[in-house]
């Protein structure tokens, strides 16, 4: 989530004057566990 914030990909909605969401979803393929992260811009 930090690179999503870092790099400030929300920018690009920044004028559509809905809600943004911020997704992070990562994936162990060791664990085969999924993890996902969901917050508003």
């Amino acid at each position: 989530m930090g690179q999503v914030r870092d790099r400030d990909y929300a920018q690009a909605l920044r004028d559509w004057g809905g809600p943004v969401l911020l997704v992070g979803i990562t994936y162990d393929p060791k664990t085969k566990v999924h993890t996902c992260l969901i917050e508003e811009a």
